[in-house]
């Protein structure tokens, strides 16, 4: 278990974020804790991108544990981990449907994503160009509670494709983080060329949940 937390901190901190939620769960007897995807968490992959070297910053890894709350109206799912912890998290719309099957007392894994859910220009944020920034968990939180939201980057904009929701964004060691809009962002943002300065704002999704035996 420690292994499995390292290595998802190490991903993750190569890439300059940090987020709220609990990569982690009860794992009992005769289990093994998920891994995270390493071929997608590689920092600086190269991924024929002339503006530089591209992380792809998609895959969160897995979550683990016991439901404690579900609001298939809303997409969430609450769900505490190892340490006690309880971590809020919200569906991607197409996975939705899923928690209709899922009650309090069950045990879960959830495919966790990275998604860019705010863009705005540094100016209008007050952040310093190609610096990265800490928002915190993003809302207040119930005693013992984990927010799924807590990093930021900001930089240059390199590329932006509104039909497939992908922004990539140059920080100041050189690197190209490569994130893909909440659907809902990815719809609203207009205006944003490259050479554009901006500050965004990530979130963690989830892009599945199952129930485990």
């Amino acid at each position: 278990m420690k292994k499995l937390i390292f290595i998802l901190a190490v991903s993750l901190s190569l890439s300059g974020v940090s987020f709220g939620a609990d990569p982690q769960g009860p794992i009992k007897r005769g289990e093994t804790g998920a891994q995270t995807d390493q071929n997608q968490m590689q920092p600086d992959q190269e991924v024929g991108n002339s503006s530089g070297r591209v992380t792809p910053l998609g895959n969160a890894g897995k979550l683990f544990g016991d439901v404690v709350d579900v609001d298939p109206a809303k997409g969430t799912i609450g769900v505490r981990t190892t340490g006690g912890k309880i971590s809020r998290i919200q569906l991607d719309r197409e996975a939705r449907g899923q928690l209709n099957n899922i009650k309090p007392g069950d045990q879960v894994l959830l495919d966790l994503a990275i998604e860019a859910k705010a863009v705005e220009p540094t100016d209008r944020a007050g952040a310093s160009p190609d610096s990265q920034t800490d928002h915190g968990s993003g809302g207040a939180s119930q005693p013992g509670e984990v927010q799924n939201g807590a990093g930021a980057i900001t930089g240059k904009v390199v590329r932006y494709d509104s039909s497939q929701r992908v922004l990539e964004i140059e920080t100041a060691n050189g690197g190209v983080n490569r994130l893909e809009l909440d659907e809902d962002r990815g719809a609203k943002l207009k205006n944003v060329q490259p050479g554009d300065r901006v500050t965004v704002t990530l979130t963690l999704k989830a892009k599945s949940v199952e129930p485990q035996k």
